[in-house]
Order: structure tokens, then C-alpha cells, then sequence
């Protein structure tokens, strides 16, 4: 996957910071807690598996992660990526206009290399709440990073409010695409 390409460390840190966000959006839909300290990940215990799709699409998505941050295991969260897909999409059919659901599944689709089906899906959830912050940001890192549409990416960071908490960060991202389409500095 060209997200994990070890040439470009910052854009891992990137891709870790979407996954801290969707990581957020799991946290309020009943997947556990969890804990970030010294930089490093960890995951709680779920609270509640009631069955549904929903929560197994979570646990799934938390597993990924846990590969892809703790254990650098590409491949095995590639795998566990596309069993959240899985569940999600069960999911959708259940609830068409659940926005957190839409969020992971899109990330999901992002982690797996289908840019274009996690545009798709994060639009939908914008359509629903056009103020769904953590949704807008991995839109812009979609489009800026999965299609190198910088001018498009920057636009909808700059829709993130100056009180938002995630108003630096889209400032650090508008940063770092403004000077992409720059090209590289000479030292």
C-alpha cells in the first residue's frame, strides 16, 4: 500500500492521525476505551458486543488497527479491514443514515486502497451532518492524499471552524498540501 511506503514517514503520521479520528468516532459507539500515551496505542476491552453489525464491524476495525499501529502487520489489517467492510455494510442496510457508521466504513474502504469508494461514503455522511468535523478532515486527507487534489483538500479544511478541535491540525494539513503543490524545497 502506498500509505504504508517507509520513503514518506510523514505521511504514516498522517494515516495514524486518521486512524486516531476514526478511532474517536468507534469510542462513541460503544467499542471501549482507549488509551494514548507516549505517542503509542493501545485498546481497551469492548464494553458491549450486543451482536449487531455495527459491533462487529467495530471490532473488527479495532483489531485492524491494532495490527496496523502496535504491530506494523500490514497485511493482517488489510484482512481485518475488509471483514469491517463486511460488517458495515450489513450495518448500512440496518440504519442507511447512521453518519458514524458511514465515517468507519469509509476509513475502512481509505486503509484497504479504495480512495474513491471512501470519498463516496464520506460525502454521505457530510450530506447527513455537513458539520461532522472528524468526517471532513479524513475528506480533505481522501482527497489530498489519495488523489492528490491538494486545491480540493485544502477548501474543506479551511470549512473547519477556528473553535473546532481539530482546527490545527486542518491548519498543519493545509500547511503541508500547500507546499506539495509547491514541489520540493531545495536545500
Amino acid at each position: 500500500m502506498a500509505f504504508m511506503n517507509k520513503k514518506r514517514p510523514n505521511k504514516i503520521v498522517l494515516y495514524v492521525l486518521v486512524a486516531m479520528i476514526s478511532i474517536g468516532l468507534l469510542g462513541s459507539v460503544s467499542i471501549g476505551f482507549w488509551a494514548f500515551s507516549s505517542g503509542s496505542y493501545s485498546s481497551g476491552t469492548a464494553v458491549a458486543n450486543n451482536g449487531s453489525s455495527e459491533a462487529k464491524g467495530n471490532a473488527y476495525f479495532s483489531q485492524a488497527m491494532d495490527k496496523l499501529l502496535t504491530k506494523n502487520d500490514v497485511e493482517g489489517a488489510q484482512k481485518l479491514f475488509k471483514d469491517a467492510i463486511v460488517e458495515y455494510e450489513k450495518a448500512l442496510k440496518e440504519t442507511p443514515q447512521n453518519k458514524l457508521v458511514l465515517g468507519d466504513l469509509a476509513t475502512a474502504y481509505f486503509y484497504t486502497g479504495n480512495t474513491d469508494k471512501a470519498i463516496e461514503l464520506v460525502r454521505q455522511a457530510l450530506k447527513i451532518d455537513p458539520n461532522f468535523t472528524q468526517a471532513r478532515f479524513n475528506y480533505a486527507i481522501y482527497l489530498g492524499d489519495g488523489k492528490k487534489q491538494y486545491m480540493d483538500a485544502i477548501k474543506e479544511l479551511q470549512k473547519i471552524k477556528t473553535g473546532d478541535p481539530r482546527y490545527q491540525d486542518a491548519q498543519n494539513l493545509i500547511k503541508q498540501y500547500f507546499e506539495a503543490m509547491s514541489g520540493p524545497k531545495n536545500k
